[in-house]
């Protein structure tokens, strides 16, 4: 909790609020938090389940891209939000290099253990609200889902103006956010 009185704007709090929340998931149950199927609450994924859904994830949207006859370059690819890098060690089997980015410590800490000898997957923390650690054009691939639907729509939109700078003229972004319900007709 941020006290009233921080002298922080709201943005800032929201920022802060984010960066604790996450910490504390991914210290308490991390693959969980990142998919929160309610009977493996508590500790009930088992690792090879979990890093299969990922696999079968990015299966899926590299076919629909192929399917959309996009010339996709697999070069280098960015998972942001990467959480244990569950969508990053998928990516690291159809691109040359893999990137995971995430605002927690125990997340990334995580994924370094699970990648294990993997050379293709390279994991970032970012405790900041952009991604100046990229370059600009530096990416061929930036995928984001289940990410900025947990942040205020201020910082996702400047997050995505992020994923803008950082990648190749020629690459491809997709990311998944949530369109309010309401009614229709």
């Amino acid at each position: 909790m941020i006290p009233e009185s921080s002298g922080m704007s709201g943005d800032d709090k929201d920022f802060e609020t984010l960066k604790n929340t996450w910490a504390a998931l991914g210290e308490d149950d991390p693959l969980w938090a990142i998919l929160t199927t309610p009977d493996k609450q508590g500790g009930g994924w088992d690792i090879e389940t979990f890093l299969f859904t990922g696999m079968a994830e990015i299966a899926y949207i590299l076919e629909e891209i192929v399917f959309l006859k996009f010339p996709l370059i697999k070069g280098r690819a960015l998972d942001f939000g990467c959480g244990v890098g569950r969508l990053t060690q998928a990516l690291s089997k159809h691109f040359k290099e893999a990137h995971g980015v995430d605002i927690a410590p125990s997340m990334i800490e995580l994924a370094g253990q699970l990648a294990g000898d993997n050379g293709k997957c390279h994991y970032h923390l970012n405790q900041q609200k952009d991604l100046a650690l990229f370059a600009d054009d530096f990416f061929d691939f930036i995928y984001s889902r289940l990410v900025l639907q947990h942040m205020s729509p201020l910082l996702s939109k400047n997050y995505i103006s992020e994923f803008i700078r950082i990648m190749k003229p020629s690459g491809l972004i997709a990311f998944q956010l949530p369109e309010p319900i309401g009614e229709t007709g």
